[in-house]
């Protein structure tokens, strides 16, 4: 299946300095991480077996409240998610041992992750041919207690 999956991302949170992540694994198995500009960026740990941050422009600001922003996928990919932050996500790549490369996710499970604090969630998203006719399948998911318009504790 190839790829040219267009995507409608509309600001139904507000808040201040919301962010997407666009990510998957491309047909190669490797992490791909969609820019702003819909590029294809592919993030390396550099061989490291420790977690190495992230630093090429992942981050996609998005527009105000109750304004759209386009994009298009523009390759078949595989376990995509889409990630929404108030706020910059920290993203890691590490070495997995094999000659291929991690990618280390933000956690609300470990204290010890620079996102723990952050609102954040997402939704997972794969462009291939055997989920369905289209090509397309997605899931909805929410981190707990995330992603939601409600005072924050403290």
């Amino acid at each position: 299946v190839s790829g040219n999956l267009p995507l409608k991302l509309v600001n139904n949170l507000g808040g201040e300095n919301l962010k997407c992540y666009i990510a998957g694994t491309d047909s190669d198995g490797k992490v791909v991480f969609l820019g702003s500009d819909a590029s294809l960026i592919y993030p390396s740990s550099g061989g490291s077996a420790e977690p190495v941050p992230i630093a090429d422009p992942i981050a996609i600001t998005m527009p105000a409240q109750g304004e759209t922003f386009e994009i298009t996928i523009p390759i078949a990919f595989s376990s995509g998610r889409v990630y929404f932050s108030e706020g910059d996500l920290s993203f890691y790549m590490v070495a997995t041992g094999n000659g291929g490369e991690g990618l280390v996710q933000p956690s609300i499970n470990n204290a010890a992750d620079p996102s723990v604090d952050l609102n954040w969630g997402f939704v997972e998203l794969t462009r291939e041919g055997r989920q369905s006719p289209g090509g397309r399948w997605s899931r909805r998911r929410r981190c707990p207690g995330r992603l939601r318009r409600s005072p924050r504790p403290g």
